[in-house]
């Protein structure tokens, strides 16, 4: 399975969606912020765990959350350009 098939994954997308309304009130203040600590988690997961965007059997859901959630970040950021 993609990970764009993941429930997880779309849901972490449309989390993004909705935190990016309300931004300036998150703990991260700024899209970049939340960007920048979404980006370390993920490759947090990666590296200690042995995860990876192509798995997609005995990975915790909160990494296919985070990788949603980061790639939705990514794409306002992108799409505000």
């Amino acid at each position: 399975m993609e990970i764009e098939k993941n429930t997880s994954y779309m849901e972490g997308k449309w989390v993004a969606k909705s935190m990016n309304q309300y931004i300036e009130k998150t703990i991260y203040k700024t899209l970049e912020e939340a960007i920048v600590q979404k980006t370390i988690l993920v490759e947090k997961f990666e590296s200690d765990f042995g995860y990876s965007r192509k798995m997609n059997d005995h990975v915790d859901v909160n990494y296919f959350f985070n990788v949603g959630l980061l790639d939705g970040l990514k794409k306002i950021k992108e799409e505000k350009i």
